[in-house]
């Protein structure tokens, strides 16, 4: 999947988001391809951005993923970056979003 953006430069293709996240009560939701859904533990300026799994807590990494460089927490936007998502203000958005990710099959 594709979607265009225009530039001052002209129009430009680029790989639509794989996955949606949302940051409330300083934790975030995040929705995968599929369906699959991780949370993370209170995220701290400056902390190490950790999934809440209710046991080990490993600390995310680049695209969300638990191997590679480790994530430390700045601002929700540079932490949707990091995770390739798109950041969503408002939990009916995301909640559309995560229903859109689970018929993916990508």
């Amino acid at each position: 999947m594709t979607m265009t953006t225009t530039t001052k430069t002209g129009t430009q293709e680029s790989e639509m988001t794989k996955t949606a996240m949302i940051i409330e009560n300083e934790r975030a939701e995040i929705v995968f391809p599929g369906g699959d859904r991780i949370s993370t533990t209170r995220l701290n300026h400056g902390g190490y951005v950790r999934e809440d799994d209710g046991n080990r807590y490993p600390q995310l990494c680049d695209g969300a993923a638990r191997t590679g460089p480790t994530l430390i927490y700045a601002t929700p936007e540079a932490l949707a970056r990091d995770c390739r998502a798109r950041l969503y203000k408002t939990r009916g958005g995301f909640e559309r979003a995560a229903a859109r990710l689970a018929d993916c099959d990508e």
